[in-house]
Order: structure tokens, then C-alpha cells, then sequence
């Protein structure tokens, strides 16, 4: 792909993808990408990038509207102070791709290690920041006026106990500085030199914080006003200080003046969310301690007089005896309580795809989550810490959200067992991609991943990963293999092999010698990973109990393994002709053969021994690319295969043999 300058901003192929509708820069754009670039390039082309995004500031003019473009998996290490420094007013550095994918920038060596918002109006967006030494001292420095700090991520290194003490800071008194969305998540007091604030102001008067999710062991506040700032903003805020002083989420000086409002806040204790005696106001504030009783205390209404509790919508509409007297009208103070329902509400309606409306939510954070917490997972603001925890919790019905990130699963000793009729959803719907929410095993436990013994299980966005070198749990998702099982769902998930090498692994399994399994949907999935050469390898293995009823489609096989051991769907001889694979529907799925381009992979796999007369489903609209020329092993079911094609080089697809 070729991208070029674009007068609308970036283009590939004459198609905008970064700037659209009206122009929107009359300046130059400069590319940097460590990857392939050097700083003797001129940068205004991708294949002609920059290496550091030093050298692209140091080209663009003042006031000009410059764009400096760097490249997803762009890296450097800044090792001193003014590391980066964007000193020429204006200019926007926009970083490309995300999660891990975004341009990181590491400090390292020096204390003082930073980038510098330096000059007038400069913009930064969507870059990854991490701390490469402890004790950082002001990483990210805005000292200009108008600058703006958008979609950006810090995080510090908790492997390493490296702990910054105060992330964002202003110097110079720069006015109406713009944070917005900006991340920092500690994963845990980490053991370094003390943190004493997320974003420190000094006198940035005008200050705009928004729509940031900040927590941290801070020993000072997650933000601190460490000189008077003047007429800020904070607005729609998640904010959670769990230094254990406890200490203040929020520290203003006496004359802090400005407004805060929608934000939800958190101390370690106690209601002592912001520091008293300041010129702010407060609308719609809410805080919490961890002390509090979370079944009845939602949290306390922040403001210059007002310290009022919220009931929850349990302790309204329900009790043993449920509602004898309906309460009476709330208190002005208390009038937040619709919010509150509106808020529970919201919550459950915001998972993808929406829920069982007569069943509970559970929620499970990938990191940071607590199998002890206040209310049992129920609250998105105090997820469980393991899947484990919230299916022992839940009953039949209910519905698990899981938070992005690596689910690392425990089954030594057994495989997660979900209850009847339970939806796992993740969080963040990967709409069509690749799920962010991920489980695997902690180890090479011995155990399948998940089993399936009961009817009715969703998975939804969901990536299935087999444990690196592993060479006992080699299944990802058994189906059946103790009892009948009905409705098995997988919609949007990935299932990735991980390369394992040893015989005999399968994403899917189905294949209990007497066990049917009926009304199966696999639909917009992705395997992956299948590339051992030792043994079989197989995508989903239907065995001698049968397949019923069942839908597979719009998935796309990677039939990787170099010699052909790789198939997509693997059906066994069920031999007994009450076992039929029967009224299966598969269709509208692509499978790409060996990454050696031999051509001899083979997407659906028959038994030899098997006759038509067990496999009565249809196989239509089915692509096979770099596979055999007999993709499905025919003479199966000559009766059952429509409309499948394998590419070629002569007719750009040829119709698979149907067989006789």
C-alpha cells in the first residue's frame, strides 16, 4: 500500500484516512517509523520516513498547521531531558494504530528523561508512554499555551517496580492546556519510589482535564493543583486514589478556582475525596471509599455542603418481604437516586449485544479485579479478578463481561465449567477484528480450556489461546464429552493454536465417541495457529457422536501446517447410523491452505470409512485457497456439496467436484 500527502490530509490510493471533507491543514506532513526510517530521509513519505520524531518537528515551520504522522510500532528511548521536544508552535504529532500497535516512547537512563509540549498550539494524539527507570520525574511536560494532549496512555513497569512520581506536569503557567482522554492505570502499589501525583498543575489556568480514567497509588492526589490554577475543568472523570494514607484523589489549593462535574471518584478510605476550603464547584460529583458498604452505600454526593448516601436499586425494590410501605419521596440531597437506577441500567444495556434482561451481570477485569470484592462482581466499578470466581457466583442465565486484556485461566486441576445458558461477552466488541479480550491457561495445566457439558453457552468477541509449549491441554473448548450438549454459541471469537507442535490439538472439540451435540453456531470466527508438522492438527474435530442441527459460517481456517496436517473441519467415522452428522449447515467460509503455498491443504475432512448416508448437511459457497484441488474429501456426500470453489490460476476458481 502506498500512502502519499494528500490535500485533505493522508490518502492511500487517492482515499483519505487521515483528514477528510475539508482541508484541513495548509502545511507539509512529516512521516517517522523507527522501523524503516532515517533521520536523513525527508519524511514526506512513509517509504521515506523519519526515525525519530525529533528530526520531523525540526522540519516543520511555525503556525503552518504541520502534521507530523508516525507510524504504528514506532519506537524510541528518550534518555534525557528534552528528549523529544516539539518547539515549533502549531504542529500536530498524531500517532497510528493502537493497543500495543501505537507509537511507545520509553524513558530511560536519566530521572528527568521527557517530552516536552514546548511551544504554542502544539497537539499530541494516541501515543503510548512507558517508564523505563524508576523515580521519573515529570515524563510529560506542557509548558505553552493552547496545547492539547489527546488519546494518550502512560503507563509505568511493574515487573520492574519502576514508579513515576509525577506523570503530566505543567511548568511556565501555560493557559488553556486541553488534556482529554488520557490513561494511567497502576497495576498495584508498585514498590518504587513513592508517586505523588498523575497530573500536576501549576498554575495552568484554564485548564481543560476530560473523559480520563486515572489509578494510581498516589501520595499526594491523581491530580494535584500544586500552584493556584484558575477557572479549570474536570469533567466526566474516573478517578481512584488507593493510597492507603488514605490520601485525597483530588488536592487544590485554597484559591483553586473552576468547575468539576460528572466525575466518580474513589479514596482508600473514608469520604475525604478532595481537599476542603477551595473556590470549585461541584455538580454531579460522586465518591466512595472502599470501606464503605457498597450493598447500600453507592457512594456520597460531593459539594460545598451536601454529604448525602444513595440507596441502590436493590435495597429499594427488593427484601424478603418486598416493598410493604413504597418509601418516601427523597430529600432534595437524595434526589440523585434516578440517577443511580438510570446509571444501573446504562451499565447493563452497554454490554455488546445487549443481556438476559431476567438474569445478573458479572464483570471480571483482566488485571486489578478483586474475587472478594463488595458486591460479588455485580459492580462494573469492582470486577472480579478471575472467570473462575464470577461463573461460581452466577447462576444459569446470567451474563459474564469480560474486561480487555489476558484472562490467564487456572485449570489444573479442572477446566472452566460454565453454568446452563450463560453469556460471555467481552467488554469491548472487537467488530470484526481481533478481540482484545483474551483467556489462555496459566501453564501447561493438563486440562481443556473450557468444557462444555451444558446447554445453552454464548461466547461472544472472545480469543481462545493454547498455552505456549504446551503438550497436555491441547484443547481449547471441549464440547460434550460427558453428556449431550444443545445450543453451543461462538460469535466474533478467535481461536489460536499458538503453533504447538505435538500430535493431536484442536480448537474446537466434538468428538465424544456417543455424546451428540445439536444446535452448535460457530459464526464470524477465526482459527489460527494450526502450523505442527508432529501430529493432526485440527481446527474442530465432529466425532462418532454426531453433529445435529448445527451451523457453521463466515469463518475463515488457516490451514498452516507446511505438510498438509492442518484441517478446518475433521469428521470421524461415527459409523453408527444413529450418530448422522445431520441437517449441519456449512457455508459462506474461506479457507487458505499451507504458508508453504504447496497447495495440498484440505479444509473439510472426511473419514475414509464413512459413507453419505452419515453425513446428510450442507456444504455450500465455501472458498479454498492454496488448498488441494479436492479441498473436501468427496464421494461423502456427493449429494450435499453446492457451489464450493478452489482459486486457480487458469479460471480464478474452479467449482469443487462434487463427487459421484
Amino acid at each position: 500500500m502506498t500512502i502519499t500527502a494528500y490535500p485533505n490530509g493522508v490518502s492511500s490510493f487517492g482515499i483519505p484516512l487521515l483528514g477528510s471533507g475539508e482541508i484541513v491543514t495548509t502545511g507539509s506532513i512529516f512521516f517517522v517509523d523507527s522501523v524503516t526510517g532515517s533521520d536523513t530521509n525527508d519524511g514526506k513519505d512513509p517509504t521515506q520516513a523519519l526515525a525519530t520524531i525529533d528530526a520531523a518537528v525540526n522540519k516543520c515551520t511555525a503556525d503552518k498547521g504541520d502534521y507530523v504522522v508516525v507510524m504504528p510500532n514506532h519506537a524510541e528511548s528518550l534518555v534525557s531531558d528534552s528528549g523529544v521536544d516539539i518547539d515549533v508552535a502549531g504542529v500536530t504529532v498524531i500517532g497510528l494504530g493502537s493497543g500495543e500497535n501505537r507509537p511507545t516512547l520509553t524513558f530511560t537512563t536519566a530521572a528527568t528523561a521527557d517530552f516536552k509540549l514546548a511551544a504554542a498550539d502544539v497537539t499530541v494524539k494516541n501515543i503510548l508512554f512507558k517508564a523505563g527507570i524508576d523515580a521519573l520525574t515529570g515524563p510529560i511536560e506542557i509548558s505553552a499555551d493552547d496545547c492539547k494532549f489527546i488519546d494518550c496512555e502512560y503507563r509505568d513497569d511493574a515487573i520492574n517496580n519502576y514508579e513515576t512520581t509525577d506523570v503530566i506536569v505543567t511548568a511556565s503557567t501555560p493557559l488553556r492546556m486541553i488534556i482529554d482522554h488520557f490513561v494511567y492505570h497502576s497495576d498495584g502499589d508498585l514498590g518504587g519510589t513513592a508517586q505523588q501525583s498523575i497530573i500536576q498543575l501549576n498554575g495552568a489556568d484554564h485548564a481543560v482535564i476530560r473523559n480520563c480514567w486515572l489509578v494510581a497509588f498516589a501520595a499526594t492526589g491523581i491530580i494535584e493543583d500544586a500552584t493556584t490554577s484558575d477557572s479549570i475543568l474536570i469533567d466526566n472523570c474516573v478517578i481512584e486514589n488507593q493510597e492507603t494514607g488514605p490520601t485525597v484523589a483530588v488536592l487544590l489549593t485554597a484559591t483553586t478556582s473552576g468547575t468539576m462535574r460528572n466525575c466518580h471518584i474513589r479514596v482508600a478510605s473514608g469520604t475525604t475525596y478532595i481537599t476542603a476550603a477551595n473556590d470549585m464547584q461541584f455538580y454531579q460529583c460522586f465518591g466512595v471509599g472502599v470501606d464503605a458498604d457498597s450493598g447500600e452505600v453507592v457512594g456520597a454526593i460531593i459539594g460545598a455542603s451536601v454529604e448525602g448516601k444513595i440507596d441502590t436499586i436493590t435495597s429499594v425494590l427488593s427484601g424478603a418481604a418486598g416493598i410493604a410501605t413504597f418509601p418516601e419521596p427523597a430529600s432534595p440531597a437524595d434526589a440523585v437516586s434516578m440517577a443511580e437506577a438510570l446509571s444501573w441500567v446504562s451499565a447493563r444495556n452497554s454490554v455488546p449485544g445487549g443481556i438476559n434482561p431476567l438474569g445478573s451481570v458479572y464483570y471480571v477485569a483482566a488485571s486489578g479485579g478483586n474475587d472478594s470484592a463488595t458486591g460479588n462482581g455485580l459492580d462494573p466499578n469492582e470486577p472480579l479478578a478471575t472467570i473462575a470466581q464470577a461463573i461460581t457466583n452466577s447462576s444459569a442465565g446470567d451474563t459474564i463481561v469480560l474486561g480487555p486484556g489476558t484472562h490467564s485461566v487456572d485449570v489444573s486441576a479442572a477446566a472452566l465449567s460454565p453454568k446452563a445458558d450463560t453469556r460471555f461477552v467481552t467488554a469491548v466488541a472487537p467488530k470484526g477484528g481481533k478481540p482484545t479480550t483474551i483467556i489462555t491457561h496459566d501453564a501447561d495445566d493438563g486440562a481443556d480450556l473450557v468444557l462444555l457439558d451444558v446447554d445453552g453457552v454464548v461466547f461472544e468477541g472472545i480469543e481462545f489461546l493454547l498455552v505456549a509449549g504446551g503438550t497436555t491441554a491441547l484443547r481449547t473448548v471441549a464440547i460434550s464429552q460427558t453428556t449431550a450438549v444443545v445450543g453451543a454459541h461462538f460469535i466474533d471469537c478467535w481461536f489460536d493454536l499458538n503453533d504447538v507442535n505435538v500430535s493431536n490439538i484442536f480448537a474446537i472439540a466434538i468428538n465424544d465417541a456417543t455424546n451428540a451435540t445439536t444446535g452448535v453456531v460457530i459464526k464470524n470466527c477465526r482459527f489460527h495457529g494450526g502450523s505442527g508438522t508432529v501430529g493432526q492438527v485440527s481446527y474442530i474435530q465432529i466425532g462418532v457422536g454426531g453433529l445435529l442441527q448445527s451451523l457453521i459460517e463466515d469463518c475463515v481456517f488457516e490451514l498452516e501446517s507446511a505438510d498438509a496436517d492442518c484441517y478446518g473441519l475433521d469428521f470421524l467415522d461415527n459409523a453408527a447410523a444413529a450418530n448422522k452428522s445431520y441437517a449441519n449447515i456449512i457455508r459462506r467460509n474461506s479457507f487458505i491452505g499451507p504458508l508453504d503455498a504447496g497447495e495440498d491443504g484440505v479444509g473439510i475432512f472426511f473419514a475414509a470409512a464413512m459413507t453419505e448416508l452419515e453425513i446428510l448437511s450442507l456444504v455450500s459457497e465455501n472458498y479454498f485457497a492454496y488448498c488441494s484441488v479436492t479441498p473436501i474429501t468427496i464421494d461423502k456426500m456427493n449429494k450435499g456439496i453446492v457451489q464450493n470453489y478452489v482459486g486457480d490460476n487458469a479460471t480464478g476458481g474452479t467449482v469443487v467436484d462434487p463427487g459421484t
